[in-house]
């Protein structure tokens, strides 16, 4: 699942909040990394995480599961 920051360009680390549309119930609290294509679709998290690339601005979340 990817998350798309709607704030992409911003080359600091952010927080969002987002809902799993399966589990409407579960609240995420992530720490956005951005990352490239070939990360984001291997799923495998950045080795330089700070780097953003403007042409591909997908957030990569590692989401804690907060219960309300």
């Amino acid at each position: 699942m990817t998350y798309i920051d709607e704030n992409a360009g911003q080359t600091q680390l952010t927080k969002a909040a987002v809902v799993d549309e399966k589990y409407p119930a579960a609240s995420f609290e992530s720490k956005v990394i951005y990352t490239d294509e070939g990360a984001a679709v291997s799923g495998q998290a950045p080795e330089q995480p700070d780097q953003f690339d403007p042409k591909y601005p997908a957030a990569y979340f590692k989401p804690k599961v907060i219960y309300p």
